[in-house]
Order: structure tokens, then C-alpha cells, then sequence
């Protein structure tokens, strides 16, 4: 792959258009310095006359006229070419570029830092906004897990089915959808159960809740007839007046504490049985979590999961604020509601950060002040994003918040290296410390400390180069649920057949994936 399409290209022309990108503090370099020009040549001027002045009214003693050459009475000549290379020193020290400077280069060598620690950031307004962030929202699928759930536990509400059969009724109609808790169920039918799929008609998907369709009978079904088929979450079913029995939605809501996702399968508007799907955390993710909360953070769970389910995932992290079962378009209206508060610390309102992967989160990333997309998540992501994190590594939102102050202090020292530098330079260049040093400063010296100030600012920007993160808080051990093979839970009370149910061995690595047994039945 080549041209501009490659992805190559679009991380080098993005980071291209944010290096020219201006950073809000730019504006008030610019307007500093487009009134410090006139301001140094009224004071040009007045240095110019104050020194006529003073030289042809002879206020200044004898000797300091001859440590400036002039001997004796000075004539009118002598005054003026005094006077005018004192107001030419003035005119020649000031130095605006510092001011210019100061900006532009600490955006453009952060964000190159940014891109070689595997953080896009895209200009330097998301760069400022950054270091104001006080709130940071994460989504869970994806972002605070590894975003490669598998089923864990097939469990069937109706001895008419067997966990086959509620396979391929949900992966046949999942088969068309491109969420990831789609793909893992059908992963489970096809490779794990190697059961043929039939692709479902008359599909309908409700964002947030599920997918309903009609699937064709196969030699797994029981039944010789399609059947109108309805997946999704224990909201769908009450909206589709679907009982979920006491004993059901009791083992449902243990499996959701233990932190797993339970998608229901509906046949003829019937529960047929539930799957529930796993994700692991993020190995890392506890110890970012406790990092952020020590920059002074606080930070949020939102999720499309139930809250028992999220509750789970945010215990494990260190998470305090959880919000569950919010849609696509509740996400943002969650951000939007945060941005709306005010910090009881700051006592301003909320600066809001969302770090999410998929489609579902591109409104809330687009609404917060800084959307941070995950590198493997969905364009549509990415693209609404103010900061690409290109190697998924959950440790490089550290990153990002900490380069945005690191970048930003650099941007204050740089602004204080100028304006000291123009504080003091002036008046030396304008001769108020002759009667302490007794020496002038011509304009050629004035020069260069003019191209010193630049270099320096310059050279400042240019230290950002030896950032280094900073090292992860480390977290205390959470015990993670999905670490040990699962236990099978006798519900024969339930579903009258232990046969009837069938627990799924987490799987760990590709090694251990190939020495486990595909399932475990009771």
C-alpha cells in the first residue's frame, strides 16, 4: 500500500496539520506582540530625547561624558549620535520573536514527542484543552478491556432447546452485525461448536439494546420452520413484553456481578436461554485509573452494560462514578451534563475527557472537550477524536494529559525567558543602568542578544525532546474474575437437564487456547 491513502501518510499529515495548528494561548502572543512594536518605538523615541536632553543640559557628571566619548563640553553632533545609538540599541534588543516563538515551537516539538510515544494529537488547541482536563470518562468494551470478549456460559431457559440450538439461533442472526459481542458469539458457534450459520432476514436493529430477525431452520433446530429471532440485553426483552422467569434472572444478575455481559436469545417471543460473554481488563488499567486519580482526575465508567455488569469492571479498576445502560446518544448527553457542573475544586465547570473505541462512542467523543480514540478502534472514532492513542495502550492517557502540562509549563517558561529578557534588555539598551555599570550598549551587542533570546526560546522547545512518561502508580492486586477456569453452577431445578447447560474455560493465551478443551459440560 503507498500514496496518501496508506496509513503512513495520514499519521504524517496529520501530525503536519496539527504542528500548524494554533494553540488559543497563540492569540495572546500575537497580540502582545502587535502592540509591543509600537510601544518600543515610542520608547526609541523617548530614549532618543531624554538623552539629548541630559547630554546638551549637561545633567550628567563630567566623567560620565567621557566613559561615553565625549570630552569636555559636547556639541551638538556628539549629542545626537549618542542619542541615536542609544535609541537604535532599543530598537535593535526588542525582541518579539521571543514572544512568537514561545508557542509555536513548544506545539510543534509536543506534538512530534506526542506522535513517537504513540499519542496523535491533533493541534495545539487540543493541546491546551488537554491540561485542563479535571474529568476523564472511560467507555469499558475496548478501553478498560481488552475488547476481545468470548463466551463464558451458554445456560437455556427452555428444556425445548439445547445449547447448540441457542448458538446458532443467536449467532446466525448476530452474523450481521459488526459488534464485537457479535463477533464473539459467532465465533463460539462457527469454530468452537463448528456449526453451519444461515443468514437471517427481515433484520432489525435497535442501537443499545439488541437485533431481531427471522432464521431459517438447520439440522441443528429442532424446529423444521424458520423462526422469528430477538437477541439482546433483559431491556429488550421488557420492551418486547418478553418474561424472564424469577430462577433466570436471578443466575442473570449473578453472572453480571462476576462482571460477565448476558445477552438473551428470544425464539417465537419466547426466552430460549441466555449466553454471557467475558472481557478481561486491561492488564494495566487499574494501575492508569490510579495514576489519573493522583493528577487529580476524576474518573467515570460509562457503558451500555447493566449496572451489575459495569459495577463489576468499575471495582476492579478503582472506578467510584459508574453510568450503565446508556445508548449511544445517552453518552453524550452524560458528557454534556458533566461539563455542565462545577468542580468543587476549581469551582469552575468540568473539563471533560472521554477515552472510547467504537461507533457507539463517537457522540461522546465529539461532545467532550478531549475525545481520545483508541488506535484499533472504528474510524468514525477516531476521526471525532482530539488525540489518536495509535498504539492502543491504555498507559499513553497518562501520557497524553501528562505531556499536554509538561508541553504547556515549557509554553510558560518560554513566555517568562521573553519577557524577562525584553524587561531587562530594554532599559540596559536604553542607558537607566549607566550610573551603575557606566557602560553603554551598542547596537551591534544589542543584535545579538536579540538573536540569543530567539535561540533560546527555540533551544527551550527543543528540551521537550528528552520527555520521558512518568512511571505508573502501581495499584493494589484486584482479584480479576475470569483468571481461573469456571465452575459449573447446577441449575437443574431450572432447566430440568444438566445437559442443558454448557460453561466455556476462559482463554487465556493462544497456547493455552490450544491445550484447553473447547467446553465444559456438567
Amino acid at each position: 500500500m503507498g500514496g496518501e491513502s496508506s496509513a503512513l501518510a495520514q499519521i504524517c499529515s496529520l501530525i503536519e496539520d496539527a504542528q500548524l495548528n494554533k494553540a488559543p494561548i497563540q492569540a495572546y502572543a500575537d497580540f502582545l506582540a502587535s502592540i509591543f512594536a509600537p510601544c518600543v518605538l515610542g520608547m526609541a523615541v523617548m530614549t532618543f530625547i531624554v538623552w539629548i536632553a541630559v547630554l546638551s543640559l549637561n545633567l550628567i557628571p563630567a566623567e560620565w561624558k567621557v566613559e561615553l566619548g565625549v570630552d569636555g563640553v559636547a556639541d551638538h553632533s556628539d549629542v545626537m549620535y549618542l542619542a541615536v545609538l542609544f535609541a537604535i540599541s532599543v530598537v535593535v534588543i526588542a525582541c518579539p520573536c521571543a514572544l512568537g516563538l514561545a508557542t509555536p515551537t513548544a506545539v510543534m516539538v509536543g506534538c512530534g514527542v506526542g506522535a513517537k510515544k504513540g499519542v496523535l494529537i491533533k493541534g495545539g488547541c487540543a493541546l491546551e484543552t488537554a491540561r485542563y482536563i479535571d474529568t476523564i470518562v472511560f467507555d469499558k468494551t475496548g478501553t478498560l478491556t481488552v475488547g476481545h470478549p468470548s463466551v463464558r456460559d451458554v445456560v437455556v431457559a427452555d428444556r425445548a432447546y439445547t445449547p447448540r440450538e441457542l448458538l446458532y439461533y443467536g449467532a446466525s442472526l448476530e452474523c450481521v452485525s459488526e459488534h464485537v459481542l457479535a463477533n464473539a458469539i459467532v465465533v463460539t458457534a462457527t469454530e468452537h461448536e463448528k456449526i453451519d450459520l444461515q443468514d437471517p432476514t427481515e433484520v432489525h436493529v435497535v442501537p443499545g439494546r439488541g437485533i431481531e430477525g427471522v432464521v431459517a431452520a438447520s439440522a441443528v433446530t429442532s424446529r423444521t420452520t424458520a423462526a422469528n429471532v430477538m437477541v439482546g440485553n433483559s431491556e429488550f426483552c421488557e420492551e418486547k413484553g418478553i418474561e424472564i422467569g424469577e430462577k433466570m434472572r436471578t443466575h442473570m444478575h449473578e453472572m453480571e456481578q462476576e462482571g460477565k455481559t448476558v445477552v438473551a436469545v428470544c425464539v417465537e417471543n419466547k426466552l430460549a436461554g441466555v449466553i454471557a460473554l467475558a472481557d478481561a481488563p486491561r492488564p494495566d488499567a487499574a494501575d492508569v485509573v490510579k495514576h489519573l486519580k493522583s493528577m487529580g482526575l476524576d474518573v467515570w465508567l460509562i457503558t451500555g452494560d447493566n449496572l451489575r455488569t459495569a459495577s463489576a469492571i468499575a471495582r476492579q479498576m478503582g472506578i467510584n462514578h459508574v453510568k450503565a445502560v446508556a445508548l449511544p446518544g445517552e453518552k453524550a448527553s452524560q458528557i454534556k451534563a458533566l461539563q455542565s457542573q462545577v468542580n468543587p475544586l476549581t469551582m469552575k465547570p468540568r473539563v471533560v475527557c472521554m477515552v472510547g473505541d467504537g461507533i457507539n462512542d463517537a457522540p461522546a467523543l465529539a461532545q467532550s472537550d478531549i475525545g481520545m480514540a483508541i488506535g484499533a478502534g472504528t474510524q468514525i472514532a477516531k476521526a471525532e477524536a482530539d488525540m489518536v492513542l495509535v498504539k492502543s495502550a491504555l498507559t499513553d492517557v497518562v501520557v497524553a494529559l501528562d505531556l499536554a502540562r509538561v508541553v504547556f509549563s515549557r509554553i510558560k517558561l518560554n513566555f517568562f525567558f521573553s519577557i524577562v529578557y525584553n524587561v531587562v534588555g530594554i532599559p540596559l539598551a536604553a542607558g537607566m543602568f549607566f550610573p551603575l555599570i557606566h557602560r553603554m550598549m551598542p547596537p551591534a551587542c544589542a543584535g545579538l542578544a536579540m538573536a540569543f533570546s530567539s535561540v533560546s526560546v527555540v533551544i527551550s522547545s527543543l528540551l521537550l525532546k528528552k520527555y520521558q512518561p512518568p512511571q505508573l502508580l502501581q495499584a493494589k492486586p484486584q482479584k480479576v474474575h475470569f483468571e481461573e477456569d469456571v465452575q459449573v453452577v447446577d441449575l437443574k431445578n431450572l432447566v430440568g437437564l444438566k445437559a442443558n447447560n454448557v460453561r466455556y474455560a476462559p482463554l487465556t493465551n493462544l497456547e493455552e487456547q490450544k491445550t484447553r478443551p473447547k467446553a465444559l459440560r456438567q
